[in-house]
């Protein structure tokens, strides 16, 4: 269920800085102040938060993924989120092509866990981290919604650089 909190987070977040902001509300800003608050929320604050949960609660998350316990990959999946959350974190305070090179590092990583995951439902694997809401909105439609906005950043605000 927390893929769709930080999702939402992003989007009130998104909706109460708008509001409260007095810049022109244009396309570009739109696009780019909801690919900001994607980018903290759900791949940063929830980059840390899976961080967590691989590291310090590895078994218990190997549990509701399907996975056997005690395997040291945890550990190394855990430091993969850890970089991503604080890269995440920090798009707050980066911008332009910090946020294409961020981007592009989850989009690799989260494709890549979904298409895992979905080899792994394919096989059988109906365990709740790894299908339902964590497959399709964790690992599909959050990154999908990031990419098309990356996609529009880069040829709006990126290319448009001097």
């Amino acid at each position: 269920m927390y893929p769709i909190y930080f999702l939402f987070l992003a989007f009130i977040t998104t909706v109460i800085h708008l509001i409260i902001s007095k810049q022109k509300r244009t396309f570009v800003y739109i696009t780019q102040t909801l690919l900001m608050y994607l980018l903290f929320f759900c791949v940063g604050l929830q980059g840390i938060f899976a961080w967590f949960g691989h590291t310090f609660m590895g078994n218990k998350l190997a549990q509701e993924l399907g996975w056997p316990t005690g395997n040291p990959f945890q550990f190394e999946v855990g430091m993969a989120n850890l970089g991503e959350g604080i890269a995440g974190v920090m798009t707050l305070f980066w911008k332009k092509r910090a946020w294409l090179m961020i981007g592009i590092f989850y989009l690799i990583f989260i494709y890549g866990a979904a298409y895992g995951h979905i080899i792994q439902l394919q096989k059988g694997n109906t365990s709740p981290y790894n299908s339902g809401v964590f497959l399709y909105i964790g690992d599909i439609a959050i990154p999908t919604l990031i990419l098309i906005l990356l996609i529009i950043y880069y040829l709006k605000v990126v290319r448009g650089e001097k």
